[in-house]
Protein backbone atom coordinates (compact mmCIF):
# COMPACT_ATOMS: atom_id res chain seq x y z
CA UNK A 1 0.00 0.00 0.00
CA UNK A 2 1.34 3.41 -0.96
CA UNK A 3 1.88 5.77 1.96
CA UNK A 4 2.22 9.56 2.01
CA UNK A 5 4.81 10.54 4.62
CA UNK A 6 4.71 14.11 5.90
CA UNK A 7 7.66 15.34 7.93
CA UNK A 8 7.64 18.69 9.74
CA UNK A 9 10.95 19.97 11.05
CA UNK A 10 10.74 22.88 13.47
CA UNK A 11 13.27 24.29 15.93
CA UNK A 12 10.36 25.76 17.90
CA UNK A 13 7.10 24.18 19.04
CA UNK A 14 4.51 23.42 16.37
CA UNK A 15 1.11 25.01 16.91
CA UNK A 16 -1.55 22.32 17.29
CA UNK A 17 -4.09 24.51 15.50
CA UNK A 18 -1.77 25.15 12.52
CA UNK A 19 -0.80 21.47 12.34
CA UNK A 20 -4.43 20.34 12.48
CA UNK A 21 -5.53 22.82 9.82
CA UNK A 22 -2.66 21.80 7.56
CA UNK A 23 -3.52 18.09 7.79
CA UNK A 24 -7.26 18.72 7.43
CA UNK A 25 -6.60 20.52 4.19
CA UNK A 26 -4.30 17.77 2.95
CA UNK A 27 -7.32 15.48 3.40
CA UNK A 28 -9.64 17.98 1.72
CA UNK A 29 -7.33 18.28 -1.29
CA UNK A 30 -7.09 14.46 -1.49
CA UNK A 31 -10.90 14.28 -1.61
CA UNK A 32 -10.98 16.83 -4.43
CA UNK A 33 -8.22 14.94 -6.25
CA UNK A 34 -10.24 11.72 -6.08
CA UNK A 35 -13.33 13.55 -7.30
CA UNK A 36 -11.45 14.91 -10.33
CA UNK A 37 -10.29 11.36 -11.09
CA UNK A 38 -13.92 10.18 -11.04
CA UNK A 39 -13.48 8.11 -7.85
CA UNK A 40 -16.64 8.11 -5.74
CA UNK A 41 -16.03 8.93 -2.06
CA UNK A 42 -19.60 9.85 -1.04
CA UNK A 43 -19.72 7.09 1.57
CA UNK A 44 -16.24 7.85 2.92
CA UNK A 45 -15.93 11.29 4.52
CA UNK A 46 -12.22 10.87 5.34
CA UNK A 47 -10.56 8.48 2.86
CA UNK A 48 -7.06 9.52 4.03
CA UNK A 49 -6.17 8.29 7.52
CA UNK A 50 -3.18 8.53 9.87
CA UNK A 51 -1.24 5.28 9.77
CA UNK A 52 1.64 6.14 12.10
CA UNK A 53 3.06 9.01 14.18
CA UNK A 54 6.73 9.22 15.13
CA UNK A 55 8.39 11.25 17.86
CA UNK A 56 11.17 13.80 17.38
CA UNK A 57 10.32 15.81 14.32
CA UNK A 58 6.62 15.53 13.52
CA UNK A 59 6.45 12.57 11.13
CA UNK A 60 3.02 11.45 9.95
CA UNK A 61 2.22 8.57 7.64
CA UNK A 62 -1.10 8.78 5.80
CA UNK A 63 -2.69 5.99 3.82
CA UNK A 64 -5.92 5.65 1.89
CA UNK A 65 -8.76 3.53 3.28
CA UNK A 66 -10.18 3.19 -0.21
CA UNK A 67 -8.41 0.81 -2.57
CA UNK A 68 -4.95 2.35 -3.07
CA UNK A 69 -5.00 1.56 -6.79
CA UNK A 70 -8.17 2.25 -8.81
CA UNK A 71 -8.39 2.23 -12.59
CA UNK A 72 -4.61 1.77 -12.70
CA UNK A 73 -4.16 4.96 -10.66
CA UNK A 74 -2.03 4.75 -7.51
CA UNK A 75 -4.12 7.35 -5.72
CA UNK A 76 -1.72 8.33 -2.93
CA UNK A 77 1.32 8.52 -5.23
CA UNK A 78 -0.53 10.50 -7.91
CA UNK A 79 -1.91 12.84 -5.24
CA UNK A 80 1.64 13.49 -4.00
CA UNK A 81 2.65 14.24 -7.60
CA UNK A 82 -0.26 16.67 -7.86
CA UNK A 83 0.81 18.47 -4.67
CA UNK A 84 4.40 18.75 -5.90
CA UNK A 85 3.33 20.02 -9.33
CA UNK A 86 1.01 22.56 -7.72
CA UNK A 87 3.70 23.98 -5.45
CA UNK A 88 6.22 23.95 -8.32
CA UNK A 89 3.73 25.86 -10.46
CA UNK A 90 3.14 28.50 -7.79
CA UNK A 91 6.92 28.88 -7.41
CA UNK A 92 7.32 29.33 -11.17
CA UNK A 93 9.34 26.13 -11.58
CA UNK A 94 6.97 24.69 -14.18
CA UNK A 95 5.04 26.72 -16.79
CA UNK A 96 1.71 24.89 -16.71
CA UNK A 97 -0.64 24.26 -13.79
CA UNK A 98 -1.67 20.61 -13.25
CA UNK A 99 -5.36 21.59 -13.00
CA UNK A 100 -7.57 24.65 -13.37
CA UNK A 101 -7.67 25.82 -9.77
CA UNK A 102 -10.72 27.35 -8.16
CA UNK A 103 -10.93 29.46 -5.02
CA UNK A 104 -11.35 26.46 -2.72
CA UNK A 105 -8.29 24.68 -4.14
CA UNK A 106 -6.15 27.74 -3.55
CA UNK A 107 -7.49 28.27 -0.03
CA UNK A 108 -6.75 24.65 0.88
CA UNK A 109 -3.24 24.64 -0.59
CA UNK A 110 -2.62 27.92 1.20
CA UNK A 111 -3.69 26.31 4.50
CA UNK A 112 -1.44 23.27 3.91
CA UNK A 113 1.74 25.35 3.55
CA UNK A 114 0.69 27.95 6.13
CA UNK A 115 2.23 25.82 8.89
CA UNK A 116 5.68 26.40 7.35
CA UNK A 117 4.95 29.96 6.20
CA UNK A 118 4.38 31.01 9.82
CA UNK A 119 7.76 29.83 11.10
CA UNK A 120 11.10 30.94 9.60
CA UNK A 121 12.96 27.90 10.96
CA UNK A 122 10.52 25.27 9.69
CA UNK A 123 10.47 22.86 6.78
CA UNK A 124 7.73 20.55 5.56
CA UNK A 125 8.28 17.56 3.28
CA UNK A 126 5.99 15.13 1.50
CA UNK A 127 7.18 11.76 0.20
CA UNK A 128 5.39 8.89 -1.56
CA UNK A 129 6.27 6.07 -3.93
CA UNK A 130 4.34 4.00 -6.43
CA UNK A 131 5.54 0.64 -5.15
CA UNK A 132 8.46 0.42 -7.56
CA UNK A 133 11.39 2.66 -8.37
CA UNK A 134 9.42 5.91 -8.66
CA UNK A 135 9.38 8.27 -5.69
CA UNK A 136 8.03 11.80 -5.42
CA UNK A 137 9.56 14.21 -2.92
CA UNK A 138 8.31 17.69 -2.13
CA UNK A 139 10.19 19.89 0.34
CA UNK A 140 8.78 23.29 1.32
CA UNK A 141 10.80 25.73 3.41
CA UNK A 142 9.70 29.04 4.91
CA UNK A 143 10.61 31.13 1.87
CA UNK A 144 8.91 28.78 -0.58
CA UNK A 145 5.80 28.46 1.58
CA UNK A 146 5.37 32.22 1.58
CA UNK A 147 6.04 32.42 -2.15
CA UNK A 148 3.20 29.99 -2.89
CA UNK A 149 0.75 32.21 -1.03
CA UNK A 150 0.98 35.28 -3.24
CA UNK A 151 -2.56 35.39 -4.57
CA UNK A 152 -3.25 38.87 -5.79
CA UNK A 153 -6.68 40.48 -5.89
CA UNK A 154 -7.20 43.82 -7.62
CA UNK A 155 -8.62 46.63 -5.53
CA UNK A 156 -8.41 49.65 -7.85
CA UNK A 157 -7.34 49.91 -11.47
CA UNK A 158 -7.08 52.27 -14.37
CA UNK A 159 -7.89 50.96 -17.78
CA UNK A 160 -5.31 53.24 -19.38
CA UNK A 161 -2.44 50.86 -20.02
CA UNK A 162 -0.03 53.79 -20.29
CA UNK A 163 -0.45 54.72 -16.63
CA UNK A 164 0.04 52.62 -13.50
CA UNK A 165 -0.36 55.28 -10.82
CA UNK A 166 -3.96 54.28 -10.12
CA UNK A 167 -3.31 50.55 -9.83
CA UNK A 168 -3.69 49.11 -6.35
CA UNK A 169 -4.05 45.55 -5.17
CA UNK A 170 -4.55 43.49 -2.04
CA UNK A 171 -2.28 40.57 -1.19
CA UNK A 172 -4.04 39.33 1.90
CA UNK A 173 -1.09 37.40 3.34
CA UNK A 174 1.03 40.57 3.34
CA UNK A 175 -1.43 43.35 4.15
CA UNK A 176 -5.23 43.72 4.23
CA UNK A 177 -4.84 47.23 2.77
CA UNK A 178 -4.68 48.05 -0.96
CA UNK A 179 -1.09 48.77 -2.00
CA UNK A 180 0.16 50.59 -5.11
CA UNK A 181 1.20 48.24 -7.93
CA UNK A 182 3.91 48.64 -10.55
CA UNK A 183 4.89 46.18 -13.28
CA UNK A 184 8.30 44.84 -14.23
CA UNK A 185 7.31 45.38 -17.86
CA UNK A 186 4.16 46.58 -19.60
CA UNK A 187 3.37 43.20 -21.20
CA UNK A 188 2.40 41.84 -17.79
CA UNK A 189 -0.39 44.36 -17.31
CA UNK A 190 -1.48 43.98 -20.93
CA UNK A 191 -1.77 40.20 -20.47
CA UNK A 192 -3.78 40.64 -17.27
CA UNK A 193 -6.16 43.10 -18.91
CA UNK A 194 -6.68 40.65 -21.78
CA UNK A 195 -7.88 37.88 -19.45
CA UNK A 196 -11.07 36.86 -21.28
CA UNK A 197 -12.25 33.46 -20.01
CA UNK A 198 -14.45 34.96 -17.29
CA UNK A 199 -17.73 36.84 -17.22
CA UNK A 200 -16.37 39.23 -14.57
CA UNK A 201 -14.26 42.26 -15.49
CA UNK A 202 -10.53 41.58 -15.25
CA UNK A 203 -10.05 43.90 -12.28
CA UNK A 204 -12.47 41.79 -10.18
CA UNK A 205 -10.58 38.53 -10.70
CA UNK A 206 -7.75 37.07 -8.62
CA UNK A 207 -4.31 36.29 -9.99
CA UNK A 208 -1.19 34.32 -9.24
CA UNK A 209 1.94 36.39 -9.69
CA UNK A 210 5.61 36.56 -8.80
CA UNK A 211 5.81 39.55 -6.53
CA UNK A 212 8.50 41.80 -5.11
CA UNK A 213 7.42 43.80 -2.07
CA UNK A 214 9.00 47.23 -1.60
CA UNK A 215 9.04 48.43 2.01
CA UNK A 216 9.33 51.86 3.61
CA UNK A 217 9.69 52.15 7.39
CA UNK A 218 9.09 48.38 7.60
CA UNK A 219 5.67 48.71 5.95
CA UNK A 220 4.77 47.46 2.45
CA UNK A 221 4.43 50.47 0.16
CA UNK A 222 4.60 49.07 -3.38
CA UNK A 223 4.06 45.70 -5.04
CA UNK A 224 6.19 45.07 -8.11
CA UNK A 225 4.72 42.33 -10.30
CA UNK A 226 7.55 40.35 -11.89
CA UNK A 227 5.52 37.64 -13.66
CA UNK A 228 1.92 36.60 -14.24
CA UNK A 229 0.54 33.03 -14.51
CA UNK A 230 -2.67 33.13 -16.62
CA UNK A 231 -3.73 29.56 -15.80
CA UNK A 232 -3.97 30.44 -12.11
CA UNK A 233 -6.54 33.19 -12.66
CA UNK A 234 -9.86 32.61 -10.86
CA UNK A 235 -13.07 34.29 -9.76
CA UNK A 236 -12.68 34.99 -5.99
CA UNK A 237 -16.47 34.88 -5.50
CA UNK A 238 -16.77 31.26 -6.62
CA UNK A 239 -16.46 28.40 -4.15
Amino acid sequence: MSVLTIKIENKTDVSLVDLTLSLLNVGAQYNRFLDREGINTEDIKNPLVVKKLESGSVIIELSSIILPIINEINTVFEFACYLKNSVDFFLGKIPKSPIKYDKKDLEQINAIVNLTANSPDSQMSFCANNGSAQTVNLVINYTEANATQQLLRWYQTRFDNRSAFGDKAIVENISPKPIRVIFAHEDIKRNIINTSNFSKPWQELAYIVDLEVLFLDEKPRTYKILNFYPEGTFNPDED
